[in-house]
């Protein structure tokens, strides 16, 4: 055997057994890959846990809002206006509140039809303390609205037929009890 051989054979060898070696680790190397996944996951399932906790908290949070900036968030509906993009931030700066609680909290906001109307009626959209700004209300903006508005008007209506359909039915309930 030449010594040029001998090296292609030493370098067969070593390229084999390092081949067998990242076979032998790759099954330990996909469950490392996997578990490193599902942490980078578990941040997701956090942030959609923050906006559901913002939106189960969004009556006390608005009225917390609505004392600390009552411009931006006003009681009266026919003052609301359309927020800008910097309000979000400024009240995560303000109330030192998580960024995903505060998009629940401001997406219970933006569902009240004080706001959809807002968005509707108005043009110009405001910041934290109330003041205009160069944002405009678009056209998507208004279809979302409008979107909106609908969906909380008919949920309403869906409301209160079955509250005139449980006092139909307990009214139905004491006749038959008061004529037996």
């Amino acid at each position: 055997m030449h010594m040029a051989d001998a090296m292609v054979h030493i370098d067969n060898a070593t390229q084999t057994r390092a081949v067998t070696v990242v076979l032998e680790r790759l099954p330990r190397l996909a469950a490392e890959t996997r578990a490193r996944l599902s942490n980078t996951r578990e941040p997701m399932k956090t942030r959609k846990a923050q906006r559901l906790q913002g939106l189960k908290e969004s009556a006390q949070a608005i009225a917390l809002l609505q004392e600390k900036w009552p411009r931006a968030f006003p009681k009266k509906y026919s003052v609301v206006k359309p927020l800008a993009r910097s309000v979000k931030e400024a009240i995560v700066v303000g109330t030192g509140w998580n960024k995903d609680y505060t998009y629940g909290v401001l997406a219970a906001w933006k569902s009240r039809l004080a706001y959809c109307d807002a968005v509707l009626r108005d043009a110009i959209r405001v910041d934290i303390d109330g003041k205009a700004t160069d944002e405009v209300v678009d056209d998507t903006s208004r279809a979302m609205a409008e979107e909106k508005r609908k969906q909380v008007l008919e949920t309403r209506r869906r409301r209160e037929a079955r509250e005139a359909s449980k006092t139909e039915d307990r009214a139905k309930a004491s006749n038959n009890s008061a004529a037996g």
